[in-house]
């Protein structure tokens, strides 16, 4: 784990490391879910499923956005950015596995 390591390097090994499952308490806005079901017929369920992964831990308003610029990317071949680094890495991940299963914008 990169992150204990870290930890480890920082306390001179003397630190206490929890992990947090925060899963379950992370759930897709409606909105977000909605437009997501669009790229159904588009992309693999494989696929569907962790695009739909990346939208959580995000505010309603971001995954709506975030869902729109996959959708946009999919169906029409724009490549939108937020201008919030978190969600534009996210989207660059999400833009590089469409890109691998189906093609679109290089």
């Amino acid at each position: 784990m990169v992150r204990q390591n870290i930890f480890e390097k920082r306390k001179g090994g003397q630190f206490i490391f929890e992990e947090d499952d925060l899963m379950e308490v992370q759930c897709m806005e409606h909105n977000a879910e909605s437009v997501m079901h669009r790229l159904e017929s588009k992309v693999s369920k494989s696929l569907l499923f962790m695009l739909n992964q990346q939208l959580l831990g995000f505010s309603s308003q971001m995954q709506q956005e975030l869902a729109m610029d996959m959708v946009d990317y999919v169906c029409d071949d724009v490549m939108r950015m937020t201008g919030c680094p978190s969600a534009d890495y996210v989207l660059e991940i999400c833009y590089a596995w469409i890109n691998e299963e189906i093609g679109g914008v290089a």
